[in-house]
C-alpha cells in the first residue's frame, strides 16, 4: 500500500531528477486504487489524496491569479501615452525617471539615471535603436549600469563594440533572459513588484562583455560582432582560440558558424573539427539551422556535436516548407535534433534503400521508393476565454507514398519555383513547395480537374500563391496520402496537459472526503 509516508519518500527520492507530470498522476491513481482495494485506511488515504489535489489545484489558480494581476501593470501604458522618447532610441523619460524599453521585458527604470544629462550614444546604423545611454555620471546598457565607462570619452567603435579608449565592452542589439538571476528569484521579483512599482528584476537585458585588453580596437568589416586588437579575434567581446585574422569568414548569413583556413567555430567557441572545405549550413524554413560538412558528413547544432560514430549522416529537409525539424539518416538509423531537450533523437533504424535522391525541397526517393516531407501542429486549449490556445507538439514526417519507377517531371511553376508538375501513369501531380507557412499543408497532390491540368501546363510564371490555395479549397487538386515511415515530434507543453487531467482526480477526491463527512 502506498501511505503518506511512501509518498514522501517518491517525492525526496526525486530530487536527483527530474519528476513528470506522469509520475505525479502515477502516484495519486496507484494511491486511490490502494485506498479502495484496503477499506481499514479509507479515511487516512482519501484525505491524503485530498491534501494532493488541492495542493496542485491551489497551484494552478495561484499560476494564473498572479497572471492577473500582473496585467494590472498600467506602466507601460502609462508611459506609451505620456513618456517622451529620447531620440531613436529604447530609452524614455517619464515621471522624472529614464526607462529603457526591452523586448520581452516591457518598461525598467534605469535605476541611478540622471534625468538632466541623460544622453544616447547613436547606433552604428541609423535604423537600429540605440540602446546605449549615458549621463553625466557613467554608462548604461539598456537597464544594466557599467561603472567602469567614462561617460565623457565614450565612442562606439561599430559592431556593437564602445570604449572609453582604456576600457572597451561588447554590448548586443539583441536582448535576452539574464542568466544571472534564477527562475525562482524572477518569479519573487515579479511579485515584489506588484506591490512595489519601483522594483522590477532585471529579467531581461541586453547582454554584454569586457574584452580582456587595452588595445585600440578596430571592427572586422563585414562580419557582424567581430572586432580585433591587432593580434587577438573577438566576438561579442569573447577571444577566438587560434583564428586566423585574415581568412576569418561567415560559412553562412543564416548561422553563427564561421571558419577560418582550418578552424571552425561556433561563435566564439572552437569546434572539434577541421575545415574541410566543404561547410555548409542546412536548415528548414520553419526551423533551427546546422552545421552540415558534406566532405565527412559531420553534423553539429550550435556547440553540440551530433554522434560521430553513426557519422557520415545526409541531410533531409535542407530549405523544405513543410517541416519544423529536419532529418539525419545515417547507416545507424534516423536522427532529429529536439530542440526542447537540447538534444539529439534517434526515431528508427535506415529504412532507406540505397542512395537518397531529392527532386524537390520536400519531395525525394532512394533506390525504389518515393517520399514526401510534412508536418503538422496540435494545440492545448485553456479555459480562459479567448487566451485559450498554446502549442503542445509540432510533428514532422517522411511518408513512403509511391514506387521511384516511372516518374518524370514536366515543368516548374511560378517565378521562384513555387511547385512543380510531375507524371506517371498518365496521371498528373503537384508537388508543393509553397509549404505550411503559406497555408498549404499537403505536399503531393493529384490533379483531378482538366482545366486546371492546362491551367498549370501553360502558366508563364503568373501563378499566384492564392490562385493555388483556391485550386486546393476547391477539390481540384486531390492531396496524396501514404505510409508514415518517420516522425519527429517535439512537445512544448506537455506538462500543462498533465495538469489538466488532475482535474477528475480533484473531483473523486473531493467526492469521496464528502461521502465520508456524511457517514460521519
Amino acid at each position: 500500500m502506498i501511505g503518506y509516508s511512501s509518498i514522501a519518500t517518491f517525492f525526496s527520492n526525486t530530487k536527483e531528477k527530474r519528476m513528470t507530470s506522469c509520475d505525479i498522476i502515477y502516484l495519486i491513481s496507484s494511491t486511490m486504487g490502494d485506498d479502495i482495494l484496503n477499506r481499514k485506511t479509507n479515511e487516512s488515504i482519501r484525505s491524503k489524496i485530498l491534501g494532493i489535489c488541492l495542493i496542485l489545484a491551489g497551484f494552478v489558480i495561484a499560476i494564473f491569479a498572479f497572471s492577473q494581476l500582473l496585467d494590472k501593470d498600467n506602466t507601460y501604458i502609462n508611459i506609451e501615452r505620456s513618456g517622451e522618447r529620447i531620440e531613436n532610441s529604447i530609452f524614455y523619460k517619464y515621471d522624472g525617471k529614464i526607462y529603457a524599453l526591452i523586448p520581452s521585458g516591457g518598461y525598467y527604470i534605469v535605476e541611478g539615471a540622471d534625468i538632466d544629462s541623460f544622453s544616447v550614444i547613436k547606433s552604428e546604423n541609423t535604423y537600429d535603436s540605440s540602446v546605449v545611454g549615458k549621463d553625466k555620471n557613467y554608462v548604461y546598457f539598456g537597464n544594466v549600469i557599467i561603472k567602469d565607462l567614462n561617460p565623457k570619452e565614450i565612442t562606439n567603435i561599430g559592431n556593437g563594440y564602445y570604449t572609453d579608449g582604456k576600457t572597451t565592452y561588447f554590448c548586443s542589439l539583441l536582448s535576452e533572459r539574464n542568466k544571472e538571476i534564477s527562475y525562482l528569484s524572477d518569479a519573487f521579483g515579479n511579485i515584489v513588484h506588484i506591490f512595489n512599482k519601483n522594483y522590477k528584476p532585471k529579467s531581461y537585458i541586453y547582454p554584454y562583455h569586457k574584452l580582456n585588453t587595452e588595445k585600440k580596437i578596430t571592427k572586422i568589416n563585414n562580419l557582424i560582432y567581430f572586432a580585433t586588437d591587432g593580434d587577438v579575434l573577438y566576438y561579442e567581446g569573447k577571444s577566438l582560440e587560434n583564428a586566423d585574422i585574415n581568412t576569418i569568414k561567415q560559412i553562412s548569413k543564416l548561422g553563427e558558424y564561421f571558419s577560418d583556413k582550418e578552424n571552425v567555430y561556433y561563435k566564439d567557441e572552437l569546434l572539434p573539427i577541421k575545415n574541410s572545405g566543404e561547410l555548409e549550413v542546412v536548415l528548414s524554413s520553419q526551423g533551427s539551422n546546422f552545421l552540415y560538412d558534406r566532405k565527412t558528413g559531420e553534423v553539429f547544432k550550435d556547440n553540440i556535436r551530433f554522434d560521430e560514430k553513426s557519422a557520415p549522416y545526409v541531410a533531409i529537409g535542407n530549405n523544405s516548407s513543410h517541416i519544423y525539424n529536419m532529418f539525419f539518416v545515417s547507416n545507424d538509423g534516423v536522427y532529429f535534433f529536439n530542440q526542447r531537450k537540447n538534444k539529439q533523437v534517434r526515431i528508427g533504424d535506415n529504412k532507406f534503400k540505397g542512395k537518397i535522391e531529392f527532386l524537390t525541397e520536400n519531395v525525394f526517393c532512394d533506390d525504389e521508393d518515393m517520399y514526401f516531407l510534412s508536418s503538422y501542429q496540435t494545440f492545448i486549449n485553456y479555459l480562459y476565454g479567448h487566451r485559450a490556445k498554446y502549442l503542445y507538439k509540432e510533428i514532422s514526417e517522411i511518408t513512403k507514398f509511391d514506387k521511384k519507377e516511372g516518374w518524370k517531371k514536366i515543368k516548374d511553376l511560378g517565378q521562384i519555383s513555387d511547385g512543380s508538375i510531375w507524371t506517371k501513369n498518365g496521371k498528373y501531380y503537384y508537388f508543393d513547395n509553397l509549404g505550411n507557412s503559406q497555408l498549404v499543408n499537403n505536399t503531393v497532390f493529384e490533379i483531378i480537374d482538366n482545366k486546371v491540368l492546362d491551367e498549370l501546363l501553360y502558366d508563364n510564371g503568373n501563378l499566384n500563391v492564392d490562385r493555388i490555395r483556391t485550386i486546393i479549397k476547391e477539390g481540384k487538386l486531390q492531396a496524396v496520402s501514404g505510409e508514415v515511415v518517420y516522425a519527429a515530434t517535439v512537445k512544448y507543453r506537455g506538462f500543462y496537459r498533465y495538469l489538466f487531467l488532475l482535474t477528475p482526480l480533484v473531483i473523486i477526491g473531493t467526492e469521496l472526503k464528502w461521502r465520508n463527512i456524511k457517514k460521519k
